[in-house]
């Protein structure tokens, strides 16, 4: 499972949302990649991720560029695993 977190600049937010993720996949014994960077940097990763989490505000933008809009996920709290911890663990369910 690729899992990748987005947001405007690739410096900040989507670095602590990796870690949070990472965090949360480590905690639940789930193996996946996380990677994290800008709407303008993640390239190949954008149509490769199985699940994308991205700030509320970039959504349009994230499923404008990807062919499955259904796996973008957007993000009201960044610091909230209840953001995104039942995601993660339907679409693992759904292997």
């Amino acid at each position: 499972m690729l899992i990748l977190a987005v947001c405007g600049n690739g410096v900040g937010s989507s670095a602590m949302v990796k870690a949070k993720i990472k965090k949360f996949l480590t905690e639940h014994n789930i193996e996946a990649t996380v990677d994290s960077g800008s709407l303008g940097d993640t390239g190949q990763n954008l149509h490769n991720a199985d699940l994308i989490f991205c700030q509320q505000h970039l959504a349009d933008q994230v499923k404008a560029k990807v062919k499955d809009a259904s796996k973008v996920h957007p993000i009201k709290n960044l610091l909230s695993e209840a953001e995104f911890g039942s995601i993660i663990l339907d679409y693992n369910n759904q292997k």
